[in-house]
């Protein structure tokens, strides 16, 4: 199989300003993905599954039940199946920044 691998960005800017305003993953050979966003106590922000990596149309915009969140740390979960057909799991914190 060819090489599979996923980046995730650290830090994102929901600003408007069309640069960096949403936060997904990029990759490569992925066959499925999941990825969920927490606060830091625990509360679901976003969750999306079933979609290609690579699109910012599947990714987070920063607003939670129609609100735009203050720039605070959150925590990315993410679940990928690659090509070859081996799953990973991917955490980490991603900051917001406005």
């Amino acid at each position: 199989y060819p090489e599979t691998f996923i980046k995730v960005p650290n830090t994102f800017t929901p600003n408007g300003d069309g640069d960096n305003d949403i936060f997904y993953a990029h990759g490569i050979n992925i066959k499925e993905f999941e990825m969920m966003i927490f606060d830091r106590w625990g509360e679901k922000m976003f969750e999306a599954s079933d979609f290609a990596v690579n699109d910012p149309g599947f990714g987070w915009n920063g607003i939670f039940h129609d609100k735009t969140l203050n720039p605070d740390v959150f925590v990315y979960y993410f679940e990928a199946e690659f090509a070859d057909g081996s799953n990973k799991l991917y955490k980490g914190d991603i900051n917001l920044i406005r």
